[in-house]
């Protein structure tokens, strides 16, 4: 963690400027969820269940609050004298300063402090070069872009819970719907969602995502029941049976009219075969994955062992993007 948070403190802040220290504290910070019902398993009963959770909350905080003193000491209380308003009150003491707050507990805050003298820079000078060389604007290198002015439709059968904005509490695990032996709902980061929306799915669609692994964004693709076929790759056995272990548990295996809607293979991205076969093809490439490389150290992308796989990201994202044009 402390390696990749060298890293990005040097090689990001030329990038996003004065935005860096915010977007350090939401890497180091808890993400958020939202939860996409299951289409295919009892999506009512499982709609019914996020609604009326909010109902349930909303009753609980208009409800009197219940006296959790036994009956004896309540009558106690009423039968002694007592005048209101003559307690003084303490009003200074009631206030809870900012910076009372932020010493409590709100570590992510407290974890980045700008450097003065940076340690070991001589071992990320390489390293940022290549990273820094890589994000040259679309000018540097003669990239055009096409802007869409249109608003991004989002699909009336993608049915989304989120807890409102601030909160991050988790979901309940998800459950099993007994009769079509498949869970209710999908948990997923909430900027997951972008990519499959910013393809603008149509009826019909067939779909490529070229680098599939777990599989959130081919299922939520699904889920919108929009596309005629999607197509999920992905380079290695052990990601496309992650792949197919989402797909397993959320899509029905003998599903009318859907048998051959779903489609795995096994395929190195930048030699993929049938490309133009594809309306739409989403490339989510590999990457640093900033976050989960903030905060845990388990076979980090930063460990020395694999600092020439680090090195070869650009190059291999360039590849994917060349490749699927």
């Amino acid at each position: 963690m402390d390696r990749a948070k060298e890293y990005f403190d040097i090689a990001y802040p030329p990038v996003y400027g004065t935005r860096w220290p915010s977007i350090r504290l939401a890497l180091s910070s808890k993400q958020k969820y939202v939860a996409v019902v299951n289409n295919f398993a009892n999506h009512e009963v499982t709609v019914e269940k996020f609604q009326l959770d909010d109902d349930a909350l909303a009753a609980r905080a208009n409800a009197e609050p219940i006296s959790r003193y036994p009956e004896e000491y309540r009558r106690r209380a009423l039968a002694q004298d007592h005048v209101p308003g003559t307690a003084e009150l303490d009003y200074i003491s009631r206030i809870i300063l900012p910076s009372e707050v932020g010493s409590a507990g709100i570590s992510a805050m407290m974890d980045y402090v700008p450097a003065t003298k940076l340690k070991g820079l001589e071992d990320w000078i390489e390293e940022t070069d290549v990273f820094l060389d890589a994000s040259q604007g679309d000018q540097d290198i003669g990239l055009q872009i096409e802007k869409q002015e249109e608003p991004i439709n989002l699909p009336s059968m993608l049915k989304i819970y989120a807890f409102n904005k601030t909160d991050i509490s988790d979901f309940p695990k998800p459950k099993m719907d007994h009769h079509m032996k498949l869970l209710d709902y999908y948990a997923l980061d909430g900027a997951s969602l972008l990519p499959v929306l910013a393809l603008d799915l149509a009826p019909g669609d067939r779909v490529l995502d070229l680098c599939a692994a777990p599989g959130g964004k081919t299922l939520i693709a699904l889920q919108s029941l929009l596309p005629g076929v999607v197509v999920s790759n992905d380079i290695s056995d052990s990601r496309v049976q992650r792949i197919r272990g989402v797909l397993r548990q959320y899509i029905p295996n003998n599903f009318s009219g859907f048998e051959n809607v779903s489609v795995v293979k096994k395929s190195n991205g930048c030699d993929f075969k049938e490309k133009e076969a594809y309306d739409k093809v989403l490339v989510d490439a590999p990457c640093l994955i900033d976050r989960v490389s903030m905060q845990e150290d388990d076979n980090s992308i930063f460990k020395t062992t694999r600092t020439k796989e680090r090195l070869k990201l650009p190059e291999l994202q360039s590849q994917l993007l060349v490749y699927v044009q």
